[in-house]
């Protein structure tokens, strides 16, 4: 905890640097200048690390106003969306929700761009799927009732496939302490990163060797010329898979928005992240395989 104080700290010092009257950052957002936004300070009787951050994700929005300057606001969200990681969803969801109350078209803008666009590395369909039910709306219902779909903490849902060998086989048979369920396309160069990333990591590497991790790549096209091309693409100790069915981009059952997009499963299939960037999904599945291994 006191390597994310530090970065909280450093955070907000860049912050202060940048937000003072004469910030000249451009916002794609409208420009309603008027007031400077601030953080709210933590009282000094609050010693608690973990108190802290719940004290500011509750506070944070409290000196927001559609008259504070846009570039501000833009700018602490980034620190909102890094505070909502140390926090429980339903405290991060409470204070987007008051935020969105006091400023609600702002507030809708940069959610949507950072917590939903699929290339956001700050997406969170759980918690944009919180705000898309309070929006309301035809859209933002459906948004919302697609967001739900495979929550983190909710067990994932089955479907079937046909491995690389011609077996039928279904999520659920897959036993392993950990499966990572990778969405890919063949000849997909951001796919390739991740598989690169993955197989060169010695701790991961070793999890899918013992059978503690089992990676699941799955293809869910119907080009499956282009699929046999590029199996060789593939770590041979990996399960590669394809949608026989078409289920899995046709029906409501995940919300495949991106390719590449990854889960992480626990041995019941929980899942522990959704649709993770590389930059959370690696530190998250380290500090899971560190149970088993200790520290790389």
């Amino acid at each position: 905890m006191k390597g994310c104080l530090l970065i909280l700290t450093i955070a907000l010092m860049i912050l202060e640097g940048c937000s003072g009257r004469n910030n000249s950052r451009k916002s794609s957002l409208p420009q309603t200048d008027s007031l400077n936004f601030s953080l709210p300070n933590v009282p000094g009787i609050i010693n608690e690390p973990q108190d802290k951050m719940d004290y500011l994700m509750e506070h944070f929005w409290d000196a927001l106003s559609p008259k504070c300057y846009a570039a501000q606001v833009e700018g602490q969200f980034a620190n909102f969306l890094w505070i909502s990681e140390q926090v429980s969803l339903d405290k991060a969801e409470a204070s987007l929700i008051k935020a969105y109350g006091k400023d609600p078209e702002r507030i809708l803008a940069l959610a949507e761009k950072y917590l939903y666009d699929p290339l956001s590395p700050y997406r969170n369909e759980d918690l944009f799927g919180k705000l898309a039910a309070k929006v309301g709306g035809e859209r933002y219902e459906g948004i919302a009732r697609r967001c739900a779909l495979n929550a983190v903490g909710s067990k994932a849902r089955d479907f079937s496939m046909v491995d690389r060998k011609g077996r039928d086989l279904r999520l659920y048979e897959i036993d392993a302490e950990f499966v990572l369920l990778f969405f890919s396309n063949p000849g997909c160069a951001s796919c390739k990163e991740i598989i690169e990333v993955l197989s060169r990591d010695e701790l991961i590497s070793q999890a899918v060797r013992d059978k503690h991790l089992k990676v699941l790549s799955m293809y869910i096209d119907e080009d499956l010329e282009l699929w046999h091309e590029h199996l060789g693409d593939y770590p041979k100790e990996w399960i590669v898979a394809y949608d026989p069915l078409l289920e899995l981009r046709n029906m409501d059952s995940y919300n495949i928005r991106a390719i590449p997009s990854v889960y992480l499963l626990g041995k019941d299939k929980t899942v522990l992240l959704k649709d993770a960037p590389e930059e959370k999904l690696i530190p998250r599945l380290r500090q899971e395989l560190s149970l088993y291994y200790g520290k790389f």
